[in-house]
């Protein structure tokens, strides 16, 4: 309190003589006892020590009290703790072989628990090491948060990707490989994306201003910075559609859900992981069901298909929410009013590119919409490649979107419906121009 007040009285003093302020700074905080200013490197092994101890952790609290609980299940507790690190590991998009297959669909749902614990080792790094923590903190002086130092990211990263890779080694059974290069790259991407956003949202001030302080320092090229936003702005509106699609089949298809919920019979505890193991999933279910609004369609094993206007299922998994899945056969001819959405999303990049710039020509507003519509199918080749994978042997190794169908068919519907607005917008824009610059005749005298 007192270096506080001494430090305010300064400043005053600084004023009243005219002379410029004086910042003090003191040490730099540290996160442990023994990681100071001097160590970035340290803090960066610290904190990816820490990010994967925490997501581990977590993850093995429901697996822990899944099998404590199961009256059922003879596994001895080493099965259990294999099991937890397999679902750890695939939380870092790592693949498993199995006895007969191979697992690789991840709930897309679990992939946010690496990442979050990576973002705040991001926002802890970059906070022990600013030299300015302990001013911001304060509340004194003019100083500015600051990125942590380079190799402090990159010890961060390299330790946390080592990290799970030891994890993949150890997990390593007679019956049970994890694949110890997927769980090493997946790990390092996650720690990379995670760390730098955390560190970013530390010297920005926020998760938004320091994702915009990422794409300032990228430097990415003009056009594509551009129709970044119509970009998001259709993408946000076509996961939207996917919600909705997700929320009415899951209304229509309750009674059936709960029939297999009860016919599981998992128990209280068992239930309620069931249930946590079904919210993880939901994300895939709506990148699903745009595939489904797109056309392609998705599969829920080798031979089926879910599209608008065929539905051909065979033995599904014993997972409730599957329940909410439409009746094997021919649909409706009204069903195929879906393929409406992803034309309908397109017209919000439309107006957007349009509105942009009033003075655009017909070859600009051209342009930026065809690199809006081919990033759109990018990112949903992209989401439809996360969200699927096998999930075993059998029937259970296609599970997921067609993606050499999906990136295609997003870009065309939503360049269609682009295209279509762009073209209404441009020609209102021209006959109102061509109205204002028509001089008005002098009304006839009799």
């Amino acid at each position: 309190m007192t270096t506080l007040l001494d430090r305010r009285n300064d400043r005053r003093n600084d004023r009243r003589n005219g002379s410029p302020p004086r910042v003090k700074l003191g040490p730099r905080p540290s996160l442990k006892p023994g990681v100071g200013s001097g160590m970035p490197a340290a803090a960066g092994v610290l904190v990816a020590v820490q990010a994967a101890a925490a997501s581990l952790s977590i993850l093995m609290v429901p697996v822990a009290l899944a099998w404590a609980t199961a009256s059922f299940s003879s596994a001895p507790w080493i099965r259990a703790l294999q099991f937890g690190a397999g679902a750890w590991l695939l939380a870092h998009h790592a693949g498993i072989v199995i006895p007969g297959g191979h697992v690789g669909l991840v709930p897309l749902g679990l992939l946010a628990l690496p990442l979050m614990c990576c973002w705040v080792a991001g926002v802890r790094l970059a906070r022990a090491l600013d030299p300015n923590a302990i001013d911001l903190r304060a509340g004194v002086g003019r100083a500015e948060p600051v990125m942590p130092p380079t190799r402090a990211l990159v010890c961060m990263v390299a330790t946390y990707s080592g990290l799970v890779t030891v994890v993949s080694v150890l997990a390593t059974s007679v019956s049970v490989r994890p694949l110890a290069a997927q769980a090493f790259v997946g790990a390092a991407m996650m720690s990379a994306l995670g760390g730098l956003c955390g560190a970013a949202a530390w010297a920005g001030g926020g998760a938004i201003a320091g994702f915009r302080l990422i794409l300032k320092r990228i430097r990415l090229p003009d056009p594509v910075t551009w129709v970044g936003r119509p970009v998001l702005a259709a993408l946000a509106v076509q996961l939207a559609a996917g919600v909705l699609i997700g929320a009415l089949a899951v209304a229509f298809g309750w009674n059936r859900i709960m029939l297999l919920h009860h016919a599981i019979a998992p128990g209280l505890t068992g239930g309620l992981v069931l249930t946590v193991a079904q919210l993880m999933v939901l994300p895939n279910l709506v990148v699903w069901a745009v595939s489904f609004a797109a056309g392609p369609g998705f599969a829920i094993g080798a031979g089926t298909s879910v599209t608008a206007g065929h539905v051909s299922l065979g033995l599904l998994p014993a997972v409730p929410v599957l329940g909410a899945l439409p009746e094997p056969g021919t649909r409706p001819v009204w069903a195929w009013a879906v393929l409406a959405l992803p034309v309908l999303s397109g017209v919000v990049p439309g107006l957007l590119i349009v509105r942009r710039d009033p003075d655009a020509g017909v070859a600009s507003v051209l342009a930026d919409i065809g690199v809006a519509t081919l990033l759109t199918g990018l990112l949903w080749a992209l989401l439809g490649w996360l969200s699927g994978g096998p999930a075993g042997p059998g029937t259970l190794e296609q599970i997921g979107p067609e993606l050499r169908q999906l990136g295609p068919a997003m870009m065309a519907e939503t360049g269609a419906g682009a295209l279509i607005t762009a073209g209404v917008l441009l020609t209102v824009r021209s006959v109102s121009r061509a109205r204002s610059q028509t001089p008005h005749e002098p009304a006839a005298q009799d």
